[in-house]
């Protein structure tokens, strides 16, 4: 059986900052159907700025698209060093 260790603080940080970034950064257009309140233009200043926002959250994990693909990144990154 295989030990399973504990993530650093660090190394959590480094999850939570990929994950925020693809949650903000996959959502598009199409999430608004069911709004018929909002008008195009009003959507497309919300993508804007919440991909500004994901701008805040870029890391050298983003490339990872998994969840095991951010971890492997992660204790990589802290193995190399």
């Amino acid at each position: 059986m295989q030990v399973k260790r504990s993530l650093t603080k660090k190394e959590i940080d480094r999850f939570c900052r990929a994950v925020i970034y693809h949650l903000i950064d996959a959502y598009d257009f199409y999430a608004f159907v069911e709004t018929n309140d909002i008008s195009e233009k009003s959507i497309i200043a919300i993508l804007k700025r919440m991909k500004f926002y994901a701008s805040k959250f870029e890391t050298d994990y983003i490339r990872c698209g998994t969840t095991n693909s951010i971890l492997k990144s992660i204790k990589e990154k802290k193995d190399k060093k």
